[in-house]
Protein backbone atom coordinates (compact mmCIF):
# COMPACT_ATOMS: atom_id res chain seq x y z
CA UNK A 1 0.00 0.00 0.00
CA UNK A 2 2.77 2.15 0.76
CA UNK A 3 4.81 1.41 -2.74
CA UNK A 4 1.12 2.55 -4.29
CA UNK A 5 0.78 5.77 -2.32
CA UNK A 6 4.38 6.81 -3.03
CA UNK A 7 3.62 6.58 -7.35
CA UNK A 8 0.30 8.01 -6.74
CA UNK A 9 1.57 11.45 -4.81
CA UNK A 10 5.23 11.43 -5.42
CA UNK A 11 6.30 9.41 -8.31
CA UNK A 12 3.91 11.08 -10.66
CA UNK A 13 4.01 10.54 -14.67
CA UNK A 14 4.25 14.21 -15.18
CA UNK A 15 6.37 16.16 -12.60
CA UNK A 16 7.59 13.47 -9.93
CA UNK A 17 8.28 15.43 -6.68
CA UNK A 18 11.65 13.60 -6.29
CA UNK A 19 12.75 16.13 -3.77
CA UNK A 20 10.07 15.29 -1.25
CA UNK A 21 10.57 11.70 -1.82
CA UNK A 22 11.80 9.28 0.96
CA UNK A 23 13.73 6.86 -1.07
CA UNK A 24 15.02 8.92 -3.64
CA UNK A 25 18.67 7.68 -2.47
CA UNK A 26 17.41 4.26 -3.90
CA UNK A 27 16.28 5.41 -7.20
CA UNK A 28 17.99 3.91 -10.42
CA UNK A 29 15.95 6.86 -12.49
CA UNK A 30 16.83 9.60 -10.24
CA UNK A 31 20.55 8.65 -10.45
CA UNK A 32 20.54 8.41 -14.15
CA UNK A 33 18.58 11.85 -14.44
CA UNK A 34 15.93 10.56 -16.28
CA UNK A 35 12.43 10.45 -14.25
CA UNK A 36 10.69 12.41 -16.33
CA UNK A 37 10.76 9.92 -19.29
CA UNK A 38 9.14 7.21 -16.93
CA UNK A 39 6.88 5.55 -17.22
CA UNK A 40 7.66 4.95 -21.38
CA UNK A 41 4.77 6.31 -23.05
CA UNK A 42 3.09 3.97 -25.15
CA UNK A 43 2.92 4.85 -28.85
CA UNK A 44 -1.06 4.72 -30.27
CA UNK A 45 -1.86 3.23 -32.93
CA UNK A 46 -4.07 5.52 -34.91
CA UNK A 47 -6.50 4.01 -37.84
CA UNK A 48 -7.17 6.44 -40.41
CA UNK A 49 -10.65 6.36 -41.31
CA UNK A 50 -12.67 7.99 -44.07
CA UNK A 51 -16.76 9.01 -44.12
CA UNK A 52 -18.87 10.35 -45.57
CA UNK A 53 -21.99 12.66 -43.89
CA UNK A 54 -25.45 13.71 -45.65
CA UNK A 55 -27.00 16.60 -45.01
CA UNK A 56 -30.81 16.27 -45.95
CA UNK A 57 -32.90 19.47 -45.42
CA UNK A 58 -36.47 20.40 -45.35
CA UNK A 59 -36.74 23.77 -44.72
CA UNK A 60 -34.42 24.74 -42.00
CA UNK A 61 -34.33 21.78 -40.19
CA UNK A 62 -32.10 18.93 -41.25
CA UNK A 63 -32.41 14.83 -41.05
CA UNK A 64 -30.65 13.97 -37.85
CA UNK A 65 -30.92 10.08 -36.01
CA UNK A 66 -30.57 8.08 -33.26
CA UNK A 67 -27.54 5.69 -33.46
CA UNK A 68 -27.83 1.82 -32.34
CA UNK A 69 -27.69 0.65 -28.72
CA UNK A 70 -24.11 -1.09 -29.44
CA UNK A 71 -20.64 -0.23 -30.33
CA UNK A 72 -18.92 3.22 -30.75
CA UNK A 73 -21.29 5.83 -29.82
CA UNK A 74 -24.39 4.15 -29.13
CA UNK A 75 -27.55 6.35 -28.49
CA UNK A 76 -26.67 9.29 -29.89
CA UNK A 77 -28.00 11.66 -32.71
CA UNK A 78 -25.89 12.15 -35.92
CA UNK A 79 -26.00 13.00 -39.24
CA UNK A 80 -26.60 9.95 -42.00
CA UNK A 81 -23.21 8.71 -43.46
CA UNK A 82 -21.00 5.97 -42.78
CA UNK A 83 -17.35 4.52 -43.84
CA UNK A 84 -15.88 4.99 -47.71
CA UNK A 85 -15.28 1.31 -48.58
CA UNK A 86 -12.40 0.45 -50.02
CA UNK A 87 -12.33 1.06 -53.89
CA UNK A 88 -15.50 3.63 -53.73
CA UNK A 89 -15.91 6.52 -54.37
CA UNK A 90 -17.14 9.35 -51.83
CA UNK A 91 -20.07 9.48 -53.89
CA UNK A 92 -20.31 6.38 -54.35
CA UNK A 93 -20.03 5.47 -50.66
CA UNK A 94 -22.43 7.97 -50.24
CA UNK A 95 -25.34 6.83 -52.48
CA UNK A 96 -24.39 2.87 -50.75
CA UNK A 97 -25.10 4.34 -47.16
CA UNK A 98 -28.50 6.62 -47.50
CA UNK A 99 -29.46 3.37 -48.85
CA UNK A 100 -28.88 0.85 -46.49
CA UNK A 101 -29.97 3.05 -43.51
CA UNK A 102 -32.95 5.06 -44.87
CA UNK A 103 -33.78 3.34 -47.90
CA UNK A 104 -33.85 6.04 -50.09
CA UNK A 105 -31.71 6.94 -53.10
CA UNK A 106 -29.67 9.77 -53.17
CA UNK A 107 -30.85 12.31 -56.53
CA UNK A 108 -28.25 15.14 -56.07
CA UNK A 109 -25.25 15.62 -53.72
CA UNK A 110 -23.45 18.73 -53.47
CA UNK A 111 -19.45 18.44 -51.68
CA UNK A 112 -19.48 20.85 -49.04
CA UNK A 113 -16.33 20.41 -46.45
CA UNK A 114 -14.43 18.26 -44.77
CA UNK A 115 -14.67 17.83 -41.06
CA UNK A 116 -11.29 15.95 -39.36
CA UNK A 117 -11.96 14.55 -36.13
CA UNK A 118 -10.24 12.25 -33.34
CA UNK A 119 -11.21 10.05 -31.30
CA UNK A 120 -9.48 7.06 -29.18
CA UNK A 121 -7.86 5.16 -31.78
CA UNK A 122 -9.12 7.14 -34.65
CA UNK A 123 -8.71 9.58 -36.95
CA UNK A 124 -12.14 10.42 -39.13
CA UNK A 125 -12.28 12.57 -41.87
CA UNK A 126 -15.85 13.27 -42.52
CA UNK A 127 -16.79 14.37 -45.86
CA UNK A 128 -19.98 16.84 -45.73
CA UNK A 129 -22.52 16.33 -48.38
CA UNK A 130 -25.52 18.75 -49.27
CA UNK A 131 -27.90 15.80 -50.70
CA UNK A 132 -31.42 16.01 -52.39
CA UNK A 133 -33.31 12.42 -51.82
CA UNK A 134 -35.52 10.64 -53.82
CA UNK A 135 -38.52 10.09 -51.12
CA UNK A 136 -38.98 10.57 -47.77
CA UNK A 137 -36.86 8.13 -45.20
CA UNK A 138 -38.56 4.61 -44.43
CA UNK A 139 -37.27 4.40 -40.91
CA UNK A 140 -39.37 3.38 -38.43
CA UNK A 141 -37.85 5.48 -35.43
CA UNK A 142 -34.92 6.84 -33.82
CA UNK A 143 -35.22 9.95 -36.11
CA UNK A 144 -36.27 13.47 -36.21
CA UNK A 145 -35.90 16.78 -38.36
CA UNK A 146 -33.91 19.37 -36.28
CA UNK A 147 -33.10 22.89 -36.74
CA UNK A 148 -30.57 25.05 -34.89
CA UNK A 149 -32.16 25.97 -32.23
CA UNK A 150 -32.95 22.25 -31.56
CA UNK A 151 -30.14 20.25 -31.36
CA UNK A 152 -29.48 21.41 -28.15
CA UNK A 153 -31.75 18.75 -26.89
CA UNK A 154 -29.94 15.65 -28.86
CA UNK A 155 -26.76 13.95 -27.12
CA UNK A 156 -24.58 14.88 -30.12
CA UNK A 157 -21.05 13.46 -30.99
CA UNK A 158 -18.28 15.57 -31.18
CA UNK A 159 -17.44 14.99 -34.95
CA UNK A 160 -21.53 15.97 -35.59
CA UNK A 161 -21.18 19.53 -33.50
CA UNK A 162 -18.09 20.38 -35.50
CA UNK A 163 -20.21 19.90 -38.80
CA UNK A 164 -23.18 22.21 -36.81
CA UNK A 165 -20.54 24.64 -36.25
CA UNK A 166 -19.02 24.54 -39.52
CA UNK A 167 -22.64 25.30 -40.94
CA UNK A 168 -23.20 28.08 -38.78
CA UNK A 169 -20.75 30.18 -40.74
Amino acid sequence: QALMELGALICKPKDPLCDQCPVKGFCRAEKKGNQNDIPLKKVKNIQNVDAVIALIKKGNKYFIQKRMMKGLLEGMWEFPGGKIEKGESKEEALGREIKEELGVDVLSSQYLFDVVHFYTQYKVRLSVFDCKINSMPSVAKGWAWAGFEDFQKYPLPSGTKKILDRLKY
